[in-house]
């Protein structure tokens, strides 16, 4: 009922600001059938690091 409400975005945007002033990266992993998500970490600013079989891993560093 929650989904595509935004509250994922903007979960993802305090972690990724808090990451930012930590100058740390932020990784993840995301299965290759879930289109949906793979947009919303595209749109972000992720880029695909790897993939395996079923995942597709993603990171987003402090200076991009």
């Amino acid at each position: 009922a929650h989904r595509g409400g935004g509250i994922g975005t903007l979960l993802l945007r305090r972690l990724i600001g808090d990451a930012a002033r930590a100058r740390l990266p932020v990784r993840l992993s995301v299965a290759k059938d879930n289109p949906r998500a793979m947009r919303l970490y595209h749109r972000l600013g992720f880029t695909v690091s790897g993939t395996d079989e079923l995942r597709v891993a993603m990171e987003l560093r402090p200076d991009s």
